[in-house]
């Protein structure tokens, strides 16, 4: 053999050795060949095989496929290369909110270039695996609001390039690992709202690059350790519900980075330094609640320009309550139950109107006594909580209250207050709650308290005076009082585990309120206050859900506003459980949980809906419009009675009132609600109105005889549910749902009407016809082309007595 041939040979073999042992595959691009990592691909789909989606309620890992090579388009999959030649890794998963159910297996240390893991808002259960230590170039992972349990791996210190971990809302257990703080360059721990117990460790200090530490909401334990006052990075310190004892190193005090300081809750004592406002000339937000702590309120904490966040509720603080009208961010001051706090000559409160953000003023339980200033007039147009109860003021009620138009909670109870209720109260539109028992007052009660529907109200009247006990009103008894722990325990912490629902403004938790005998199951609708337009959101659904009374419509059992024990604001409502899914799950899932949807059911459904709507729309007062219409908000009780639910986004008809109260209610512009569902001109900028509403109704139709979602993929260029329908008429049998077909033909085994004669059945396609073509009307692109309610109520009747005379001839 020629030295050439030997060359040739030994060529041709290494590549065939190289092509074997590679550990990446090559495939075709757009352009150029693309070069995979086969191990980080087998780690995918090991990930995969450990995790699952119950009822395959969404897509999750359905596009982890074994035949895909090309795992960088994999949903929630992130990729990167070292240099141009070298083959495409993993280096990001990001799978947050995707109800996965499973443990974390060991083989997720194979992705061995992964810098950020995200996957919050699951249902994964068991242990955190050690082998996550072995990711040498973790620089994030966030496993928060999952039921993970078991100890925090010490192995984890051994990440040595660790600067974020997130385990939040967890059950872990054990101890904080002393090894865990070794990460020289970790900035944020977040270990919130889980089990963990015994002591801070001391190695903590160690952490200069520490930034933020969330250890709320434990069973710690001890002293707050010295070696904390060297993080002098530190901006965001919470300590808060734990165990923890003994008074405060006065370092705290000097960290002068600090942002948050959260110690609520605990068993802490001692006083606040006198310059502690001086000495944390950045700290925001101050949360010392339930504590033993004494003395006075620093004074210096006027000089602390950015504070926004004062709460410093259920101690013994004493002394006169200090001036704080300096601070031109704050917020929410809350120092209730402190028993001996005064108001001296009430500087504090006219101080506070230079206050213009102040939301929360909370003092009741407290020491304060005198005439009720008229300076209360003039504090920020912001304020929603106003609460001075069980305190010892006299006088009467400012008649300048009017001037606070935010003003949901107005709790004045346990007073000495006299003369009338002003009737400016009751121009309080926003008001939710009312408490004035216990105090002096005569007269009768104002006209105006009575247009503040939904209203929890409170005015419990001294006998003897005059004839005021006849207006004893206990019409608050038909609503629960449950505060931010009662809801926190009914729903396990809003444990992730009992998350049902999650949309734009709200998250929805399953939940049991466990003082009745048999626990009365609940849905808690928490409202995400950091996302722009939920509190309004929240206000919203209040106001529609004050008087509107249907057999169709969720029934709300009360409303939380409060705040919860982080200092954080808390806006829930409490509504029936509805066990039996929603109309979406019943369309698209096909799960046997629920059963098949017969064609009866479906027009059933289309006249319930209907008849919500024309309520709504016609009867209601003030007539409304629901603004989001969707399967998903159709929901079944018990009794498997169709309930619609949702109206956060649910507005007023412009037109009401002639006072114009409800004028701006519609005056939002842009596309809000559900893309599929929301009507093509709130795009252009209309106002709401109820021929969006039945633009929906028509889409919902439509997809319930189609069992087409109006965002399949089929649609798109242009081409939508409507003109998919549209084209096929009035020949149905290329578009009907399957499963509807089967029950025409006799074939569905869960069919209502077991068989069809030839006449019957074409009777049925007739009301099929009748029903699509109103969907078309309903989802029509010119509102002026839509039918009104009560013509679409009345045509959805007549095709349900239709169909019920051509079922009762077959049977």
């Amino acid at each position: 053999m020629s030295p050439h041939a030997v060359c040739v040979a030994f060529s041709s073999r290494t590549a065939l050795i190289i092509l074997f042992v590679a550990p990446w595959v090559v495939t075709a691009g757009p352009s150029l060949n693309q070069i995979y990592s086969t191990n980080d691909r087998a780690a995918l789909l090991c990930i995969k095989s450990h995790l699952f989606k119950p009822n395959n309620l969404t897509r999750g890992l359905a596009t982890w496929s074994n035949s895909s090579q090309n795992f960088c388009r994999w949903h929630g999959v992130s990729c990167s290369r070292r240099h141009a030649n070298a083959p495409r890794v993993v280096v990001a998963l990001d799978l947050e909110g995707e109800g996965l159910v499973g443990q974390i297996p060991p083989c997720i240390s194979n992705l061995t270039n992964v810098a950020r893991i995200h996957l919050p808002l699951n249902q994964l259960v068991g242990p955190m695996p050690p082998e996550l230590g072995r990711l040498g170039k973790l620089k994030y992972i966030n496993l928060s609001s999952n039921s993970l349990s078991g100890v925090i791996p010490a192995e984890l210190a051994s990440c040595s390039g660790l600067r974020i971990i997130s385990l939040r809302n967890n059950s872990l257990d054990g101890g904080i690992p002393a090894a865990f703080f070794n990460c020289s360059s970790i900035q944020v721990i977040d270990l919130l709202m889980n089990s963990l117990y015994g002591p801070i460790p001391s190695s903590l200090g160690n952490l200069s690059s520490l930034v933020s530490l969330f250890a709320a909401g434990n069973h710690l334990t001890g002293d707050i350790p010295d070696s904390l006052a060297r993080l002098s990075n530190m901006q965001i310190l919470d300590l808060s519900y734990n165990n923890l004892s003994g008074t405060v190193p006065s370092a705290i005090y000097n960290l002068s980075a600090l942002t948050y300081l959260g110690l609520g809750n605990n068993g802490f004592v001692g006083r606040l330094p006198s310059t502690m406002g001086n000495t944390l000339p950045k700290i925001e937000k101050i949360i010392m609640s339930v504590n033993k702590l004494n003395g006075e309120i620093p004074r210096s904490l006027a000089n602390a320009t950015n504070l926004i966040h004062i709460f410093l509720a259920q101690n013994s603080f004493s002394g006169v309550i200090p001036s704080l009208g300096t601070l031109l961010n704050l917020q929410k001051v809350v120092l209730f139950e402190n028993r001996q706090l005064e108001a001296g000559d009430w500087t504090f409160l006219s101080s506070l109107t230079n206050c213009t953000q102040l939301s929360f003023l909370v003092l009741d339980g407290n020491n304060i006594q005198g005439n009720f200033p008229s300076s209360v007039s003039n504090l920020s147009i912001n304020l929603e909580y106003l609460v001075l109860g069980s305190n010892h003021i006299t006088g009467t009620i400012p008649s300048g209250i009017v001037n606070l138009i935010s003003l949901s909670i107005l709790y004045l109870d346990n007073n000495m207050l006299t003369g009338p209720i002003p009737d400016s109260i009751g121009k309080l539109r926003n008001m939710f709650a009312l408490n004035l028992s216990k105090n002096k007052f005569y007269g009768n009660i104002p006209p105006s308290l009575v247009s503040l529907l939904f209203l929890f109200l409170f005015l419990f009247l001294k006998k003897g005076t005059r004839k005021d006990s006849r207006f004893l009103l206990e019409s608050s008894t038909e609503f629960r009082i449950l505060s931010y722990n009662d809801l926190s325990k009914a729903t396990d912490k809003f444990s992730s585990e009992n998350l049902i629902g999650s949309g734009q403004f709200s998250l929805v938790y399953k939940g049991s309120l466990y003082d009745q005998e048999q626990g009365q199951m609940i849905a808690v609708k928490v409202f995400k206050l950091s996302q722009p337009s939920a509190s309004k959101s929240f206000f919203a659904e209040c106001r529609a859900l004050r008087n509107i009374r249907h057999r169709n419509l969720v029934k709300v059992i009360t409303a939380c506003s409060t705040y919860d024990p982080l200092g954080n604001e808390f806006k829930a409502l409490v509504l029936e459980y509805m066990p039996n899914g929603s109309l979406a799950e019943r369309l698209h899932t096909k799960s046997a949980i629920y059963g098949y949807l017969s064609l009866g059911a479906r027009i059933s459904i289309a006249v319930d809906v209907a008849s919500v709507l024309e309520y709504l729309h016609i009867w209601s007062v003030p007539p409304m419009v629901h603004c989001d219409l969707k399967p998903s908000n159709i929901l079944f009780d018990d009794d498997n009675l169709l309930r619609v639910g949702d109206f956060g986004l649910a507005r007023f008809l412009h037109d009401f009132s002639a006072s114009g109260w409800y004028q701006n209610s519609t005056s939002m512009i842009g596309p809000k609600g559900s893309v599929g569902y929301i009507p093509p001109e709130y795009g252009l900028g209309s106002r709401m109105s109820t021929e969006g509403d039945i633009y929906s109704y028509g889409i919902v139709l439509l997809e319930m005889l189609t069992g087409k979602h109006p965002t399949d993929e089929l649609f798109d260029d242009g081409f939508t549910l409507h003109k998919y329908v549209e084209k096929a008429l009035p020949e149905i049998g290329e578009i009907l749902d399957p499963d509807l077909s089967k029950e025409i033909g006799g074939d569905h085994s869960h069919s209502c009407i077991e068989s069809y004669k030839q006449h019957n059945k074409t009777e049925v396609q007739k009301c099929i016809l009748q029903l699509l073509n109103l969907g078309l009307q309903c989802s029509e692109e010119a509102p002026k082309d839509r039918p009104n309610i009560q013509d679409v109520y009345s045509e959805v009747v007549a095709v349900k007595e239709h169909f019920l005379s051509c079922s009762a001839k077959e049977t």
